[in-house]
């Protein structure tokens, strides 16, 4: 007689452990979540074009902040208006102008200085090295501190800077320019207010507006106002298309 064998029943899975356990275990990631911190380079998108193209189309004597543009380089750094208004431009020719100590522009030449040329590194060290950013610093506070441009600079969005760069430049050569350029900083040893329209623009220069040096910004500390927040120099940074320094 043949044996009769009983067809076995697969019994139900038990899924409650495993869906206590995700019940726990995701309370537990989302908190963590809250205390990991990411470190982001704020940067925004030039949103000056319209008014520049308005200002060209409707010339005016008014007084305005210069849109400022920093275009960096294998030979320094270029300080530019983009503003398009005239009485600007006018005003901001000197800022534009070379550092005491860079070569001028040559009589009929093509190619324009830089308005920061490069330190006396040696010629095959990083350009992060080569370049003169406490130089770029202080002519960056004559611009911010000037007194007919000090309060419109404090106007919501004003105090923007347009930061561009040569194909060659590295990109932490760019983080670079967009930290110098952020926040005002002063030496360790002093002790600084907050600048204030009218305000003596040495004391937020470092070394007192000539011979600074690398080493004077790597060690230099955030000069702070309310509630112990970094003074903002040129806050809202954005990344330009590269530009013609002619």
């Amino acid at each position: 007689m043949a044996k009769k064998y009983k067809e076995a029943v697969p019994a139900d899975l038990d899924l409650a452990p495993i869906m206590n356990l995700c019940m726990i275990l995701i309370p537990l990631l989302m908190l963590s979540a809250v205390f990991v911190d990411k470190g982001l380079i704020e940067v925004n998108v030039p949103s000056a074009g319209g008014q520049a193209t308005a200002q060209q189309d409707e010339p005016s004597e008014e007084i305005l902040p210069p849109q400022l543009v920093l275009m960096i380089s294998s030979n320094g750094f270029y300080l530019r208006n983009q503003n398009g208004n005239a009485t600007t431009e006018a005003m901001f020719a000197q800022y534009a102008a070379p550092l005491p100590g860079c070569p001028a522009a040559a009589a009929g030449g093509a190619d324009q200085p830089p308005t920061v040329c490069l330190t006396d590194a040696a010629a095959d060290a990083p350009m992060v090295e080569r370049l003169n950013w406490a130089g770029l610093y202080n002519r960056l506070v004559e611009i911010r501190t000037n007194t007919q441009w000090f309060e419109k600079f404090n106007e919501e969005g004003a105090a923007q800077i347009i930061i561009t760069a040569d194909a060659s430049v590295p990109f932490s050569v760019i983080v670079k320019a967009m930290d110098t350029s952020r926040y005002f900083v002063r030496s360790s040893a002093t002790v600084v207010e907050p600048p204030t329209v009218g305000g003596d623009m040495a004391q937020y220069q470092l070394g007192g507006g000539s011979g600074a040096s690398n080493a004077d910004i790597s060690s230099a500390v955030y000069i702070t106002g309310e509630e112990e927040r970094p003074v903002g120099l040129f806050p809202f940074a954005a990344i330009g298309a590269p530009q013609s320094r002619n």
